[in-house]
This record gives C-alpha cells, structure tokens and sequence, in this order.
C-alpha cells in the first residue's frame, strides 16, 4: 500500500453517510419493535401464571415507572394493606413464597430471574433512545450552525 492512501473502502464510508437519517430511523423502530417483544412477554409469564399457581394466587405481576424507565414488580393482589412493588426476596412475600411446593417455587424463581432480565434490557432501550434523541440533536444543531455560517 502506498504511503498516505487509506485501506478502508470509500463507497462504504460515503453510502453510510449518505443513508445516516434512514439508518436512524430503522435502528429506532428496531428497538421500539425489541421494547414491545419485552412487554409482550411479561404478558404470557403473566399468563402462565394462573395455571402453575392457580386462580387464587395472591401475588401478581405490576409495572411501575421508576423515573422515566417501565420496569416490573411483584404485588400482591387487591390488598390495600400491602399494595408494596417489591421483588420475591422482600420479606412481605414471605408468607407466600413458604407455603409454595418446591417445583412451585423453582417456577416463580425461574419467574423472577427472567423479569429481572427484561427489566435490565428496559434500561438499555432508554438510554439507547436516550442516545438517539441526543444525537438527532447534535445533527439537528450542527445543521443549524453550518447554515448560518
């Protein structure tokens, strides 16, 4: 290779740049399309529920907004008493959690771990959207000062 020419390829460089706002665009609607993928499985672990633990199980699954991300929490049903969003290990569910069979509660572990990892990803979504949104402003201000200089 010649001193001073570049290995990269400028056909690849320059279509990227030419298809920025596009790709910004899909890889948006990409993780739009993954947060909806996570919503809708929590709810068939909420589904499935009903005939592990049957219809009289007192705890369900709630989403809360902690500051500006969803996230997902056990509750118990309908008692004002108690309405606390916590996770199994909180010493509320206790009672719960004791009178469960151990097939049961390997089950609702098992639960519990996948919500944490959906909620772990929800995080990730909105600072990716978060990271978009900043970078749509950056393009957006650098358009402005190019133009009035």
């Amino acid at each position: 290779m010649k001193k001073g020419h570049s290995p990269l390829n400028l056909n690849l460089i320059i279509s990227f740049k030419d298809n920025k706002e596009r790709g910004h665009t899909q890889l948006l609607r990409e993780i739009d399309d993954f947060a909806v993928e996570l919503d809708d499985r929590v709810s068939e672990i909420k589904g499935e529920m009903e005939p592990l633990f049957g219809k009289d199980f007192p705890l369900s699954i709630y989403v809360r907004a902690l500051k500006t991300t969803r996230t997902y929490f056990w509750r118990y049903r309908g008692k004002a008493a108690q309405r606390k969003y916590a996770r199994l290990t909180d010493p509320i569910f206790q009672p719960v959690v004791a009178s469960l069979h151990p097939d049961q509660l390997i089950t609702l572990r098992s639960m519990e771990s996948e919500l944490l990892t959906i909620n772990a990803n929800l995080v990730v979504v909105h600072a990716l959207k978060n990271a978009l949104a900043d970078i749509a402003q950056g393009r957006e201000r650098l358009a402005e000062l190019t133009s009035t200089a």
